[in-house]
């Protein structure tokens, strides 16, 4: 705007000094028109002359005084566009700013980890609340990403708001960030983010406290997530039939063990490894060889095996390398020792079952091939975990028989 006043400004100016000029002109001839009548035809065909030539150059001038206008006009239209071009860029930039620097709300933020139920994120519980679901969660320098949907509540005594999954939810960390385990206990990042990874598949409970925008604690819970699906649609979850405590030494009474004259034995469960629907146990009896427990193959019999505890099944594999099995081993190579429903198949000569009794999950498997060949049978108690064990050879050669301390066993079954 300054611009377009002094471009009008310097117009008029302009526009002044040639009337002025024009002005000057007539008056120098109508004085030689008085001082020489004589010359009047002649004054007179000059003065006509001159304001001819006046009117021409006041006309030249207008057209000037016009296309300075015009010019000015133009210059404010585009002084104008770019200020208003400006004006827009700020504005956008400001947005994109407040975007970026967007606050995550202070309250508290909870869910569950659940890798393995992806699908119920958008169902609704028997109350008609969604359920609150992550299933995969990245831990960063300063940042954590949830994958799912979670809840929200600015205090405790607020109601929950439900937050959709359709982006992942990214949240800062405070440089004092306080984690805690299951047990309540603070741990570092890095242990907190090794038992987050356990949790997807024991389906914990995620709780984290937000304050000025950034997570100051963190907490695990281990209640875990059981959708209350329509009874048609609940599943068994086979992980409920493993060991509660996961990792642990446990007393075994003992009915034979080869032809050692043990009364009880330890028996560990050490976990190996963790893969995406579950963790990789292996069970193994603490007890010094004797004749008979290594096999005919070289292995080691009280190497009871390598167990993948999932959601759907117990998968079991032979202990006869050092190297945890892949997790497609498991998948495709697997025996299913705990499984949801009775199940009856064929493996080469081998006749393998699974049968139900209340809350026992019973498994078989015995060489049809020879009378000498091998058996096992495996016993799975929901809550309990591995509560019989019995493996061998036909004619009771080389036996194996145990049964968790203090549980009541049907060894005729």
């Amino acid at each position: 705007m300054k611009k377009r006043v002094m471009m009008l400004l310097l117009a008029t100016v302009l526009g002044i000094g040639a009337t002025a000029c024009g002005s000057d002109k007539d008056s120098q001839d109508k004085s030689e028109l008085v001082m020489d009548e004589s010359k009047k035809k002649a004054d007179t065909e000059t003065s006509e002359d001159s304001e001819a030539a006046t009117d021409e150059s006041t006309e030249t001038t207008e057209n000037a005084d016009a296309s300075s206008e015009e010019a000015s006009a133009e210059n404010s239209k585009n002084s104008e566009d770019a200020e208003n071009a400006e004006s827009e860029s700020t504005t956008e930039t400001d947005a994109l700013d407040e975007t970026e620097n967007a606050e995550t709300p202070d309250g508290i933020w909870e869910t569950y980890l659940a890798s393995s139920d992806k699908d119920a994120i958008g169902m609704d519980d028997e109350n008609g609340n969604p359920y609150t679901i992550i299933y995969k969660g990245q831990f960063a320098d300063d940042t954590f990403t949830a994958y799912g949907s979670m809840g929200y509540r600015s205090d405790y005594d607020s109601d929950s708001t439900y937050i959709t999954d359709e982006e992942p939810h990214v949240f800062k960390l405070s440089e004092d960030a306080v984690y805690n385990n299951t047990k309540g206990q603070q741990v570092t990042k890095e242990e907190f983010a090794e038992l987050f990874n356990e949790g997807m598949s024991k389906k914990y409970h995620l709780g984290m406290l937000v304050k000025e925008g950034m997570v100051s604690h963190f907490f695990l819970d281990e209640v875990n997530f059981a959708p209350n699906l329509p009874s048609e649609q609940a599943a068994t979850d086979m992980r409920d039939f493993f060991f509660p405590e996961g990792e642990g030494e446990y007393n075994y009474d003992v009915y034979n063990l080869m032809l050692e004259d043990d009364e009880s034995v330890k028996v560990k469960v050490e976990k190996k490894e963790t893969y995406s629907e579950g963790d990789v146990y292996t069970i193994t009896l603490l007890r010094d060889e004797c004749p008979g427990s290594t096999d005919v193959d070289g292995s080691d019999r009280f190497r009871l095996g390598y167990y993948y505890v999932t959601e759907g099944s117990i998968y079991y594999l032979r202990d006869i390398v050092d190297e945890t099995p892949a997790e497609e081993d498991f998948l495709e190579n697997g025996v299913g020792v705990c499984a949801p429903e009775d199940d009856e198949s064929t493996v080469d000569t081998f006749e393998l079952r699974i049968e139900h009794d209340g809350d026992i999950c019973r498994y078989r498997c015995w060489d049809t091939a020879v009378e000498t060949g091998w058996y096992c049978r495996m016993e799975w108690t929901k809550g309990v975990g591995l509560t019989y064990y019995r493996s061998g050879y036909g004619a009771e050669a080389e036996p194996i028989e145990i049964a968790l301390e203090g549980v009541e066993v049907d060894r005729e079954s």
